[in-house]
């Protein structure tokens, strides 16, 4: 998804996040999907719950996108990961799909929260990072808004 970003200058991170998300949110009304809610927490028209976090790329990290959730696993996670060059990917999780790996995320504490960790290879390919395991291959989440329908 194409969305603008380059009038985003406010610093705070947070305000950002928060532009982008509802944006984001916008963008998929015009495409006849609606999300109802605000902030990181939103429902489909269908009752589903819907988690959106918002990262920028740090080139420098092995692993450049770092997103946290609260330990709940909601049925339908978006991933909005902004890259250096200003391109925004958005990774739609079903909650199903997450299940199987949701246990071994680590956790933060104050508050808990799951972390991921998201990046490119060199093949171009999304790739979530799961601890003790090879990484997930993300690439058919990309834009795949079924999960919000």
């Amino acid at each position: 998804m194409h969305i603008d970003l380059s009038r985003y200058i406010d610093p705070s991170k947070y305000m950002v996040a928060a532009r982008v998300r509802e944006e984001w949110v916008a963008e998929l009304q015009r495409k006849g999907i609606s999300l109802h809610g605000h902030g990181t927490r939103y429902q489909t028209a269908s009752g589903q719950s819907v988690i959106v976090k918002f990262s920028n790329e740090r080139p420098e990290d092995t692993w450049p996108w770092w997103l946290g959730l609260p330990d709940e696993l909601p049925n339908v996670t978006v991933f909005l990961c902004k890259s250096e060059a200003g391109e925004l990917y958005d990774i739609v999780l079903p909650g199903s799909d997450l299940h199987k790996v949701w246990d071994v995320f680590s956790r933060s504490k104050n508050p808990v929260q799951v972390e991921f960790h998201v990046k490119k290879d060199a093949a171009d390919r999304f790739l979530l990072g799961v601890p003790d395991d090879s990484p997930l291959d993300i690439m058919g989440y990309i834009g795949n808004y079924a999960p919000l329908r």
